[in-house]
């Protein structure tokens, strides 16, 4: 029989988080006033509460891969990397596929007939889920950070530990909005190949990179 913590993990594990926001919550609540964030477009100035505000539906979902797509994201971030990021970047695929191979290796196996609905329903909410996840873990990273800035205490400039969250929480967050994705699908749009499927990942990347730079410079 399986405790209430574990039935609770395995439905997290089947539940597909649909609304992803692209600006943490928790970072735009930070500029609330009781509880409503201003806002200007088109010129007008309205309020609105931050769970309404940078928000996409299946915003991180990610789509399936091709080796073309594969050989893309090697060309565009490991290539030219120094062995660090090399490294880095092929862990963070790695990662990343892992569970969907194995769910694909053990649909192709059949062993068991009725595991292929689970199989099916486990890679939708993974696919949905995996950077949303990983982007909430950088965001618990930084949210003790975020109150001590908020508070007004400079110290983390001056700890490695905390500076090096700090900037890779900016650039992470600056690299994953929706402006900035518009603007690489606007940059490559007369390329010879879509950038689309794989720029989930690649947004995530290239984050980690610039933060990584400016903590380093």
């Amino acid at each position: 029989v399986l405790r209430t913590s574990n039935k609770a993990i395995i439905l997290q594990m089947f539940t597909e988080k649909r609304r992803q926001h692209h600006v943490w919550r928790r970072y735009l609540e930070s500029w609330c006033i009781d509880g409503r964030r201003y806002c200007l477009r088109d010129g007008k100035v309205f309020p609105n509460a931050p769970h309404n505000l940078a928000v996409e539906s299946y915003f991180y979902r990610l789509d399936d891969l091709t080796e073309d797509d594969l050989a893309l994201y090697r060309k565009l971030l490991v290539e030219n990397a120094d062995a660090y990021q090399k490294k880095s970047h092929e862990r963070f695929l790695s990662m990343v596929m892992a569970p969907i191979e194995m769910a694909e290796r053990a649909k192709q196996l059949k062993t068991d007939l009725k595991l292929g609905p689970a199989l099916q329903e486990f890679l939708k909410a993974y696919k949905t889920n995996a950077l949303e996840d990983y982007y909430a873990g950088i965001e618990g990273e930084f949210g003790p950070i975020l109150g001590r800035l908020l508070s007004g205490d400079l110290g983390v400039f001056s700890n490695d530990e905390t500076a090096i969250a700090l900037f890779y929480f900016l650039a992470t967050q600056y690299m994953r909005t929706k402006r900035i994705r518009e603007a690489w699908i606007k940059s490559f749009e007369n390329a010879p190949f879509s950038i689309e499927r794989i720029l989930p990942l690649l947004s995530l990347q290239f984050g980690e990179n610039l933060g990584r730079s400016l903590y380093l410079d």
